[in-house]
């Protein structure tokens, strides 16, 4: 008998037809007085800056008053013009002159402090690792809970690519004027 032959008759051997039942496993949750409370402290603990809006147009003196050497401030959202539109670039490497790229998240975690962005609101994958500064919009109704909620939500719709974000790369402001590493120096999530 060839190995192949012996492996498959142990399988069958072994083949148990046998149904076991799975337990059910409670759901552990944590309730928040407020959702979005707890996810600004999430965001605070990420090191992310975070800032409420009034309105859409004070987004961009905003930006200008936190990163005042910022020359290009590319824009994936039509809520915010920078000088550069990432909506029609397609190459990852012409995001290396971006200083500050503004996006929009889809909606936030309030247990992790994390965002979902997806292919619609980043058109370059890398964006959120190649841009110095990132600024992300989000509308304070849209948090979920948990991860689970996350995920349910993430699945719920039609996905090719998507991404949680959360914080700054530790290694942004360490190195210095290095840039480029491996994510931004400082994500700043603004609420509209």
């Amino acid at each position: 008998m060839s190995t192949r032959e012996l492996l498959m008759e142990a399988m069958r051997l072994n083949n148990t037809s046998e149904v076991f039942v799975l337990q059910n496993v409670p759901l552990l949750t944590t309730e928040y007085k407020s959702m979005l409370e707890a996810f600004k402290e999430n965001l605070t603990r990420s090191s992310t800056n975070w800032y409420e809006v009034d309105n859409v147009t004070d987004v961009k003196p905003l930006i200008r008053v936190l990163y005042p050497e910022s020359s290009v401030i590319g824009s994936a959202t039509s809520d915010v013009r920078g000088n550069k539109d990432l909506n029609h670039m397609y190459n990852p490497c012409e995001l290396e002159e971006v200083d500050v790229a503004v996006i929009r998240a889809e909606f936030g975690v309030a247990e992790t402090g994390m965002l979902w962005v997806s292919q619609q609101d980043m058109p370059i994958h890398a964006l959120d690792h190649l841009s110095r500064h990132l600024v992300i919009l989000l509308h304070p109704d849209r948090l979920v809970k948990d991860m689970r909620e996350a995920y349910e939500e993430v699945y719920a719709g039609d996905i090719n690519f998507g991404s949680f974000i959360s914080g700054p790369f530790p290694g942004g402001r360490t190195k210095g004027k290095q840039r480029k590493q491996h994510g931004p120096e400082s994500v700043t999530v603004c609420f509209i």
